[in-house]
């Protein structure tokens, strides 16, 4: 890259630009309208599907289809775990609370869509997801499952419904049923390849970004999943490489350029590292592309050190 790259940190938050490169798009359900759902849970339920995730996104906001008194005070809490929900809807065992509402979500009404936003932008790298969306202080409305409405996809998102408890994690779950809503987010535009290698307690650290990259606009990379407390090493490079190094690991990165950014990780011992850096593209940047890749140091990990995927940022 050519010019001046200004740079902001912020460890462990994941940070909106004001200027934001990339629009919010949404993938939807069965989503709620008079006569949607055909059934429902109880107060504080928990709807499940299963979320295949093709590109990296940053969910905002979830439509619901809540049933409480219209304009009182309601939530949700978002959990994931890996791969499937399916068997893992009676235990809390193996989930994570990922998001929850930022307190201001009024309920709609039986039938209309209820918009929850979460406290924090929750970031999702290509993967394959079990889903639960427990409600707060409303009931869950939704759809029996007939085989034929149960699937729903984008090329960004792929879901598939579903069950439903009375009680988060507990009991036998109704299935199938569809959850009806929505999931907003911003999508990325970038492209994460190679591998990367594990540092202390096996953790892959993990390097993406949920910003198209626009000449002369923000651009933020996030870096989780490492050793916190730490120092991360940003790498550039002018093309995409697959070098094996001495302690097996791989570096992604051919033409390496003397640009070298070393900075802090927030968070605390193996796994809890994370980190948000913001730079500003230059504006003579557009039609070049941006390939980075983040080595962490770490005592634990083979070699001292473990890295990340590589990044590639098409610059418009």
């Amino acid at each position: 890259m050519h010019g001046r790259l200004g740079l902001a940190l912020a460890p462990c938050v994941l940070v909106l630009a004001s200027l934001s490169a990339s629009a919010q798009e949404s993938l939807c359900l069965i989503y709620p309208a008079p006569g949607s759902s055909n059934n429902g849970g109880s107060v504080g339920g928990a709807i499940y599907f299963d979320l295949t995730v093709n590109v990296s996104v940053k969910i905002t906001d979830i439509d619901c289809n809540f049933s409480a008194t219209t304009g009182s005070s309601v939530g949700a809490l978002f959990y994931t775990t890996p791969t499937t929900y399916v068997g893992k809807e009676s235990s809390s065992a193996g989930w994570t609370l990922a998001a929850q509402d930022n307190g201001a979500g009024q309920c709609a009404g039986a039938d209309a869509p209820t918009r929850i936003q979460f406290s924090s932008p929750l970031l999702l790298a290509p993967g394959k997801y079990g889903i639960a969306i427990v409600a707060v202080n409303a009931s869950h409305k939704y759809t029996n499952g007939t085989g034929s409405n149960q699937n729903f996809s984008n090329s960004k998102l792929a879901a598939q419904c579903g069950a439903a408890t009375n009680v988060p994690f507990g009991g036998s779950p109704f299935s199938p049923r569809v959850f009806n809503g929505c999931l907003w987010y911003s999508p990325g535009c970038s492209e994460e390849y190679g591998s990367g290698c594990p540092g202390s307690g096996g953790f892959v650290p993990y390097l993406s970004t949920v910003e198209c990259p626009i000449a002369g606009y923000p651009i933020t990379l996030d870096v989780v999943d490492c050793l916190g407390g730490s120092t991360a090493v940003f790498l550039f490079g002018a093309a995409r490489g697959s070098y094996l190094m001495d302690n097996g690991c791989t570096l992604n990165l051919s033409g390496l350029s003397p640009l070298l950014i070393a900075v802090p990780m927030g968070g605390f011992g193996p796994g809890n590292g994370c980190l948000t850096i913001a730079g500003l593209l230059p504006a003579g940047s557009a039609g070049q592309t941006l390939r980075i890749q983040v080595f962490v140091l770490d005592a634990g990990a083979n070699g001292g050190f473990a890295n990340t995927n590589g990044l590639e940022l098409p610059v418009k």
